[in-house]
């Protein structure tokens, strides 16, 4: 798959409209650059400076607690519903997550 498949399957199972997609990119790009079997890259040490954390950097509590049931992390579309899952949860949508609001402010990206 590539990360315009991942991101429409996981936008559909998920229930959010295909304008979440551009964001999702983006948020995906920034955290695993595109890699669905990416490990916590910005960790400084710590438990989970090895742990595959997937497509969209889900820790694995978040990903428990957001994933539909069988959901696999290191499976980008399951990642990228969880995300998808949590972000609706937590911030409505993409464009409001810290990341995309400092990138928007012409600022560095920040993880959600």
């Amino acid at each position: 798959g590539t990360a315009s498949s991942w991101n429409s399957e996981a936008s559909e199972r998920a229930g959010v409209p295909e304008s979440w997609a551009a964001g999702l990119r983006t948020i995906a790009e920034h955290e695993s650059s595109f890699n669905p079997s990416a490990a916590n890259l910005g960790a400084s040490g710590g438990n989970l400076a090895k742990t595959p954390l997937g497509l969209m950097q889900m820790l694995p509590s978040t990903f428990a607690a957001h994933t539909q049931p069988g959901g696999n992390i290191l499976d980008p579309v399951d990642n990228l519903t969880a995300a998808i899952d949590y972000i609706k949860d937590r911030y409505c949508d993409p464009t409001s997550t810290p990341g995309l609001r400092a990138l928007a402010r012409g600022e560095h990206y920040r993880g959600y």
